[in-house]
This record gives structure tokens, sequence and C-alpha cells, in this order.
């Protein structure tokens, strides 16, 4: 009987984990140097070396690494430029940035921008790569579809900013929402930045100060479900409701892919979704969503067993 039981938990979590890989895999951009982990660089190289070495590393996507940044990365660690992949984060001078990257061999096939006006972006987009991801961040947060259809003019994907150190910074559900949906139906790409350290939504510390106020913080598993289901053509207040849902029970990796409330979003669409929409975020913590997401994934290894 144990054994039958065994048996069973384990073909569950085989299957199972068809739906985490698509739904992760090279997904959480490291960002150790930004808030609130706020890393020093050499902590932040250190990491990604082990994170690329350890037994998540399939999850692991690029190191986001600030333009201002670059030239001490390449002094101290020139073996690491060519052999990492790199998303680089552009300042206030992208033309002067964008060269130096160019000649010490960064092959800028991802740039991260947050640029003063629309127009840079065709000039960034220029200097691309032909092959190369632009995402572009708003200055107003959630873009706006006047903005997503400048970027989209451009040929560049959308960024945009989940959370941050301040209850202010963190965008509502509806404007999450609308983004996803604007994107979906622009044809846009995307990313997102900041505030998705969990894996579900819940009310959680700001920073990792122990008396740090708390806020209700997105999750990265209610933004790729709820990303899955703007790529399928559903409306904003559905998404809404997937954004806005806490209870980790609503949320089960199956046979079939992950089920929110009764609603399967299938592997397959999740794949297709990760490979054409929902790119990746950024996170300055790699450990902590990797073990919210284990979680989730024992749960579901052990539930109709």
């Amino acid at each position: 009987m144990l054994a039958g039981i065994e048996e069973a938990l384990s073909r569950r979590c085989e299957v199972a984990m068809r739906a985490v890989n698509a739904l992760l895999s090279g997904a959480i951009d490291y960002a150790g140097l930004f808030p609130p982990a706020g890393l020093d660089l050499e902590t932040t190289v250190r990491n990604y070396a082990a994170y690329r070495a350890g037994r998540d590393s399939w999850a692991l996507g690029r190191l986001v690494l600030p333009a201002a940044r670059l030239a001490e990365f390449v002094d101290r660690w020139p073996q690491y430029v060519a052999e990492w992949p790199i998303s680089l984060l552009l300042g206030t001078d992208f033309d002067t940035e964008m060269r130096l990257a160019i000649d010490v061999g960064l092959r800028l096939d991802v740039v991260e921008c947050r640029p003063a006006a629309l127009g840079d972006v065709v000039e960034i987009c220029r200097r691309m790569p032909s092959d190369g991801l632009l995402f572009v961040e708003s200055l107003a947060g959630c873009a706006s579809r006047e903005s997503l259809a400048a970027i989209a003019d451009a040929g560049a994907c959308a960024k945009v900013r989940t959370g941050g150190v301040t209850a202010e910074a963190i965008p509502p559900a509806s404007a999450v929402a609308s983004f996803l949906v604007a994107c979906a139906e622009s044809g846009v790409r995307l990313k997102a930045t900041a505030g998705l350290h969990h894996a579900i939504r819940g009310e959680y510390r700001l920073t990792y100060e122990p008396l740090s106020a708390r806020a209700g913080m997105h999750g990265f598993v209610n933004f790729f479900a709820g990303a899955t289901a703007a790529y399928e053509g559903a409306n904003g207040a559905e998404i809404e409701r997937i954004l806005n849902d806490g209870e980790r029970a609503n949320f089960r990796m199956t046979t079939a892919g992950l089920e929110w409330d009764g609603h399967s979003l299938s592997t397959e669409a999740i794949q297709k979704m990760r490979d054409q929409f929902a790119i990746s975020f950024g996170s300055c913590s790699f450990e902590e969503p990797m073990e919210e997401m284990r979680e989730i994934g024992r749960a579901s290894c052990r539930e109709r067993v």
C-alpha cells in the first residue's frame, strides 16, 4: 500500500514539474544590486555564480547589471563578460553606455531602459543587434496604450514595475491587468520588475528589515497566470481576479498545467506565453521565490494521492 502511494506521488510530482518548469524556466532575472536586498557588486556576482552552479539554475535568468557598474564588472570579472547572460540597465547617457558595452564585448542581446522621452527608444533600438530585446519602462509606471503603441512601433518590449520598498510603489491589480491586456492586444512582449519575491499575492514586509512596514504585494504565480490568461484573450476583470487572489490553495500544479479556482491553464499555454509574451521578472532575491515555488510544488504533489 505504501509503495503504491509513493509511486503515485512520484508520478504526480514528475508531471506537475512540467508545469513548474514551463512557468519558471529562465524566468528570474537576478537583481541583487537593487533594493530591498541592495547588495554590493562582489556579493551579487558571487551569488549569481553560485546560482548558475546550483540545483535551481534552470529557473535563473539574466544578471541585471546597471551600465554604471559595467566598467567595474569588466575590470574585476572579465571572464564572465561573454559567458554570462546579462541584461544591461541603461542610465541617462545611453549612447556612451552602449558604446562601452560593445567595446568590452557585451552582446547587448537584452537591454533595459527608462527613457526620458519615448523618442529615445527609437535611437536605442538602432544601436541594438537585430535579434536583441529592449525592455522599456514607462515613467508613468504601468505604460499607457499610447506608450505601448510607441514601444511597439519601435520594435521594443515593455517593462512594468510591480512593486517597491513603499506601499505607494505597488500598482493596483487593476492597473497591472490593464497593462497585460494592452500588451497582449498590441503584440508587445514584456517583463516585470520589483516586488515579485513571493509566489502568491499577500501581505508581506516591504524590506528585509525586522521592523519593516507591510503591504499587499503581487505574486509571481499570479502574474504569470494573469499573463497567460491575457495572452489567451481574457478580459481585464478576469485577470484582475487572478492577480488579487491571495489563497495559495487556489493555485495548483496538475497533470494538465496550472489550475486556478477551477480554471485550467495548460502547460503548453504557459510555455507559449513565456516564450512569446511575458519573458521574465527581475528579483533582488533568487532563493526566496524558488523556496516558495517548491512549497507550491510539494503541496500539488500531495493532493489526490
